[in-house]
């Protein structure tokens, strides 16, 4: 294993500890007879890692036929954590598949292919995370033995996002936990330290259940003690009869009045993250499966982030001026939506303002406009972007007049306060 110098045994480097593993592969592969496998059974959460392992692998000559996971069911102290979030420890070892070629293989077609080595890392990983969270529901329901909500944490996932990628000759180097729970936490939602589609019932696995659908609740209300109770809460309620927020107000009041912690305080936020605000009538309710499915717009989630870290500096490739157009019209069409839910999560169902994070999407726009040449994109795309960087920066505008006034109001009436000094009893 690697040490650095602050731990008991001798200092190891990545490379050396590469060296070591190219040197037991090669002895491995030295041993078998050609057309023969190999299996190795392997725990680590650090990319660098696992890619020093394939290319340990790949340097004896081994093709790398599939990777597989091994739950040990019984977990360590430092597993439990992980599953909790609370240390970066993989809770399932992965088993290698090796298998010596029966002819040797050129060197040319161990390499992984143009496509896989130059394609954007993010994206292949959202797609393949995406894809396991899809299948997962109906995986849990036809074998609830092997699979459950355990294979949601970061913790399994980068165990998966290994299983698949590798094979594939994906460089994995830059995978570890903390990247991987970084790029979730912008494309899907964290219930009790796992993760679920935008578009997914939390919690909601009953036997004959189709994802999407309405299906009937028992008369026992449900109580609430963590993230997934919370949501199940809402859907019994919202399931019977839509609900605006200020009609649902005190019997959430009621059901989490003994709690401890912040689920108190988030109604709005599992409002907004797994049901549906009627725009007629402003109220939640249960969504339909053609709703859930506009819940789940990965190209705008992947539009936001894209546009964030390209504001930042942070993004590896330089945008096209009609990539950045498309943004553009993500981003309007997002805090469009973030504005028209914001009044149904006010008890009046008035508009109280421009909500702070539709502020924060209007402001990208303008900023994003000036990178485009106009000159290089479609100009009916151009002016419609020139249109919503107008709205946006008229909306920015305005809520800052707001606040302004706002806080000329507050020094007002505090200048208009009486001034008291102490009295002594004789005056």
């Amino acid at each position: 294993m690697v040490n650095d110098r602050r731990k008991c045994g001798p200092f190891k480097t990545l490379a050396d500890y590469g060296h070591l593993m190219a040197c037991s592969f090669s002895e491995m592969y030295r041993c078998l007879k050609p057309g023969r496998a190999a299996t190795i059974e392997f725990n680590n959460s650090n990319g660098k890692v696992f890619e020093a392992i394939k290319q340990a692998v790949r340097e004896a000559g081994f093709a790398i036929e599939n990777m597989v996971f091994l739950d040990k069911i019984q977990k360590t102290f430092k597993q439990i954590k992980g599953e909790k979030g609370e240390e970066d420890v993989v809770g399932h070892d992965v088993i290698f598949n090796l298998r010596k070629p029966a002819l040797e293989v050129p060197d040319q077609a161990k390499e992984a292919s143009p496509s896989i080595r130059n394609g954007r890392l993010e994206h292949l990983v959202v797609d393949t995370i995406r894809g396991h969270l899809r299948g997962l529901p109906e995986r849990i329901r036809n074998d609830s033995r092997t699979y459950s909500d355990e294979h949601r944490t970061t913790a399994f996932l980068n165990t998966m996002l290994m299983n698949t990628l590798i094979p594939k000759g994906v460089n994995v180097e830059r995978l570890n936990l903390p990247y991987i729970e970084s790029l979730c936490s912008r494309y899907f939602r964290k219930v009790d330290n796992r993760w679920f589609l935008p578009d997914e019932a939390v919690g909601n696995h009953q036997p004959n259940h189709v994802p999407g659908m309405l299906y009937e609740i028992p008369d026992a209300e449900v109580v609430i003690n963590d993230e997934t109770t919370a949501v199940e809460w809402l859907r019994q309620r919202l399931s019977k009869t839509p609900m605006r927020i200020g009609e649902l107000r005190p019997y959430w009041m009621r059901a989490t009045v003994m709690l401890m912690g912040e689920i108190s305080t988030r109604l709005e936020q599992f409002l907004r993250d797994h049901f549906w605000l009627d725009r007629e009538t402003r109220r939640w309710r249960e969504p339909a499966e053609e709703e859930r499915a506009q819940m789940d717009n990965i190209d705008r989630l992947r539009a936001r982030d894209e546009a964030d870290r390209f504001l930042a500096g942070a993004l590896r490739h330089h945008p096209s001026g009609e990539e950045i157009l498309g943004w553009i019209e993500h981003l309007y069409a997002s805090a469009s939506l973030i504005e028209e839910e914001a009044i149904g999560l006010s008890d009046t169902g008035q508009n109280v303002g421009l909500h702070p994070d539709a502020a924060k999407i209007y402001g990208m726009m303008p900023r994003l406009s000036q990178a485009i040449l106009k000159e290089t994109v479609d100009p009916e795309r151009y002016a419609l972007c020139q249109r919503q960087c107008r709205i946006a920066s008229a909306k920015i505008a305005a809520r800052e007049e707001q606040q302004k006034q706002r806080r000329r109001g507050r020094e007002t009436a505090e200048d208009k306060l009486p001034l008291f000094r102490n009295l002594g009893p004789d005056e």
